[in-house]
């Protein structure tokens, strides 16, 4: 599977209480702590799936708040 993201442009976010699934990886990690944040608060449940390249880089993912699920 091959997904490209936004690529640094901004994405609507829709304001509804829907399942949310967050895909992030490499530098797009980055944003994804706030993003998820932003869902939970507003009571979306969230699953984030994130890819990383070396096992150091899979401390990254204890930065997305708790209350999502981490895959």
């Amino acid at each position: 599977m091959y997904v490209r993201g936004p690529c640094g442009a901004g994405a609507r976010i829709d304001r509804d209480d829907a399942p949310a699934i967050v895909v992030a990886g490499g530098t797009g990690i980055a944003v994804a702590p706030r993003l998820v944040g932003r869902m939970l608060e507003s009571g979306r449940p969230v699953t984030f799936f994130y890819g990383v390249s070396r096992e150091e880089e899979s401390t990254l993912a204890s930065l997305v708040p708790p209350g999502a699920e981490a895959v």
